[in-house]
């Protein structure tokens, strides 16, 4: 089914482009026979297809068996997304000849276990990534755990995490050309000495709306970036790393509107910039074709951006996400890779959690954090309940194999008992009874019980 699609998009696209030829990789094994006839593995698309050829990667996983692809000539990779085209390897995935012009899309490159310099892919001729993420490369005692560049990369909307090396854990960059990283996340990646996120020993580093965290440096190396040579930061947020300091060496964080988290990426000044711990939210799904971290509702980072419009050029953030999402979706564009997105449907309680993913969205929920209940509401007699604080208050009385409940919005000292109950069934004085406290909290909350006129106690959990 594969080689008759092939066919057929080759002669439709042959007949309105000329030279220009598509080659579907119709086979998840590693072989190689020198051709792509019966059968076409990505080894022998690689080997085979001509420049200008785009070389299509299915949904699969693509397990080497044979050794690193070695790519010394133009080519295109386009691969069915990241969430499902994984190239993987016991050792290093691909290596890019000098020579080389090479774009790689829409995949997962996993380097398993330890391999060689530049552990999930080393390139020394010209790389651009898109939608890709690199992950778990290995290069312990050499350089460049996810990516070795020594020639020009450019990463647009990648996520680069969980690699190790000696130096450079996800990145390491070595050439006098440059390397250009696009809303991207660099997140968990580790190194013995300098550079956990990236190392940069070569040209220029420029980072527009990237976000680089929860990386270490088991050393006195940079946990988040160590620069050589001139590192650049726009729109980004370099903050929160597991082992050492977020930024080391000569970063360039002039062109404004950065965040760090201890001052070592914006010491030299610059518009905007920002130390403030980020609020990032786990490394995981946010929607889009790779894992981030979004910025949390009260994140220094929300609307902190470059003012100017986005995509305008100059300084300005760049004009979608590393999801795709357009910017501004606020007042102003977010620092970072991620823009956290206006609520669809709305924001009925004015929590910053949007309706659909708000467990109580008719009551105040900031974080949807477990309520911490301090124990300042009381039963006073049967009647009458007291709180030091106001609160929306639900009571549930009943047991707890048949509950009823009421609910009220009140603020103040007492709350009259037949505000609460319609059906007249208040606890008798000396009643175990239970009840939900509301304190601005999670809709999920658990109950306590209590004696009237004692000091509530926590009980299990309702139904």
């Amino acid at each position: 089914m594969y080689r008759l699609l092939a066919v057929i998009v080759l002669v439709l696209v042959a007949s309105h482009a000329g030279t220009f030829a598509v080659v579907i990789v119709d086979s998840t094994a590693d072989d190689d026979d020198g051709e792509c006839a019966l059968d076409c593995t990505l080894r022998e698309a690689i080997a085979t297809t001509g420049p200008g050829e785009e070389i299509v990667v299915p949904p699969g996983v693509y397990t080497l068996s044979l050794g690193v692809l070695s790519i010394d000539a133009n080519r295109i990779l386009s691969g069915g997304g990241a969430a499902s085209t994984f190239v993987e390897s016991t050792g290093r995935v691909f290596s890019i000849g000098s020579a080389a012009v090479v774009t790689i899309s829409d995949m997962t490159v996993h380097a398993m276990v330890p391999g060689d310099f530049g552990g999930g892919i080393f390139n020394e001729g010209t790389l651009t990534l898109n939608h890709c993420a690199l992950l778990d490369g290995r290069a312990p005692t050499a350089l460049g755990g996810g990516l070795q560049n020594l020639g020009t990369a450019i990463i647009n909307d990648c996520t680069i995490s969980g690699n190790v090396a000696e130096f450079g854990g996800g990145i390491f960059h070595g050439s006098d050309s440059g390397l250009t990283l696009n809303n991207s996340t660099i997140s968990g990646n580790s190194s013995i000495f300098g550079g956990g996120g990236i190392l940069s020993g070569g040209g220029i580093v420029t980072l527009n709306n990237c976000t680089v965290t929860d990386n270490a440096a088991f050393s006195s190396g940079g946990a988040g970036l160590e620069a050589f040579n001139l590192t650049i930061l726009r729109n980004t947020i370099v903050a929160d790393q597991l082992v050492g300091p977020d930024c080391v060496g000569p970063i360039d964080a002039g062109p404004g509107h950065n965040l760090d988290s201890d001052g070592s990426c914006v010491a030299g000044g610059g518009p905007g910039n920002i130390t403030a711990p980020p609020l990032l939210g786990p490394l995981q799904d946010n929607g889009g074709p790779t894992a981030t971290h979004e910025p949390s509702a009260g994140s220094p980072a929300i609307d902190a951006g470059n003012p100017a419009s986005p995509g305008s050029g100059g300084d300005s953030c760049l004009p979608n996400d590393q999801r795709g999402a357009s910017r501004p979706q606020g007042a102003g564009c977010d620092i970072g890779a991620i823009e956290v997105e206006a609520c669809v449907g709305g924001d009925s309680d004015g929590d910053g959690i949007c309706d659909a993913l708000d467990n109580c969205p008719e009551r105040f929920n900031p974080g949807q954090a477990p309520v911490i209940f301090g124990q300042d509401l009381r039963a006073l007699d049967a009647l009458t309940f007291s709180w030091a604080a106001p609160a929306d208050i639900e009571f549930v009385t009943g047991d707890l194999a048949g509950v009823s409940a009421y609910t009220v919005s009140s603020s103040g000292s007492a709350l009259d008992a037949t505000s609460i109950s319609a059906a007249g069934d208040s606890p008798a004085p000396g009643t175990g009874f239970y009840y939900l406290v509301r304190l601005g909290g999670d809709c999920a909350a658990g109950s306590w019980q209590t004696i009237v006129g004692v000091e509530p106690v926590r009980d299990l959990a309702l139904p």
